[in-house]
């Protein structure tokens, strides 16, 4: 059931509407329903959410770069020298990926967990500081990064879902 009587007031009266108000207000009432969602993503909504990450991640290069400076910014570097320390983790991380697929599932576990310490080092050896610092700096980054590629990723798929 659509709360919002604007939204409500689309589905009543289209004529009244935009396209994406209508859309909008569509996707909201399937949302609603039991099994709503899987109807219009189908029932592999968490492959289409790892299918669009990678497009997610590029396109927030810009945001870690910025979540970087924000955690260095005791340090005066420029915002380059962070976006350029972003290009290079997502590197890594792309490279990684691509290796994790052609391995089999029951090492990918294992291999994932060299991206902690491989971030930890590449921060050290770019910003230097105290071993706890740079993990403290690594954490926060690394939680509020994830947050943010997560909520990008679901707004990337409601946009693919609006076009549709």
């Amino acid at each position: 059931v659509l709360h919002d009587t604007a939204l409500s007031g689309c589905l009543q009266r289209p004529e009244r509407c935009n396209a994406a108000e209508r859309a909008a207000a569509k996707l909201v009432q399937e949302a609603g329903q039991p099994d709503g969602l899987k109807k219009r993503f189908g029932p592999d909504l968490d492959k289409q959410m790892l299918s669009m990450a990678p497009y997610t991640a590029l396109a927030m290069q810009p945001v870690f770069a910025g979540l970087m400076q924000l955690a260095y910014r005791n340090r005066r570097k420029a915002y380059g020298e962070h976006f350029l320390f972003s290009l290079h983790m997502h590197a890594f991380w792309f490279l990684a990926l691509l290796i994790l697929t052609a391995l089999p599932e029951s090492l990918e576990d294992y291999l994932a967990l060299l991206f902690v310490p491989h971030g930890l080092l590449a921060m050290r050896q770019v910003y230097g500081g105290r071993w706890w610092t740079t993990a403290l700096r690594w954490l926060a980054v690394s939680a509020t990064y994830g947050m943010v590629l997560s909520f990008a990723t679901v707004a990337l798929i409601l946009f693919v879902a609006f076009i549709r």
